[in-house]
């Protein structure tokens, strides 16, 4: 696992050209992210420096929420958590 830090995202989506990199009609944002370090250990000790060309796929964590939070509160509260109003369990911009 490699630690990034986001800082920027396109405000507009892509669909590549069909080619064997991408399905057709995939839709994706274009990310910039800075890297914590330029290595990567793996849970056995191999270890290897990341070079430029190299792919990277990865998840971002918007919000955490617990199952009751997600089952009791307004179902607005987690499809539009930029409202005005405030709520307890509202997420919060990373």
């Amino acid at each position: 696992m490699v630690i990034v830090s986001l800082t920027d995202i396109a405000k507009d989506f892509t669909i590549p050209p069909a080619s064997g990199a991408s399905k057709p009609n995939e839709a994706f944002f274009r990310v910039k992210c800075r890297l914590a370090t330029t290595a990567l250990k793996l849970q056995n000790g191999y270890e290897t420096r990341l070079q430029k060309g190299m792919t990277l796929q990865a998840g971002f964590v918007v919000t955490r929420r617990t199952l009751s939070q997600l089952l009791f509160d307004k179902v607005e509260d987690w499809l539009n958590p930029n409202r005005t109003e405030a709520s307890p369990h509202s997420a919060t911009s990373l």
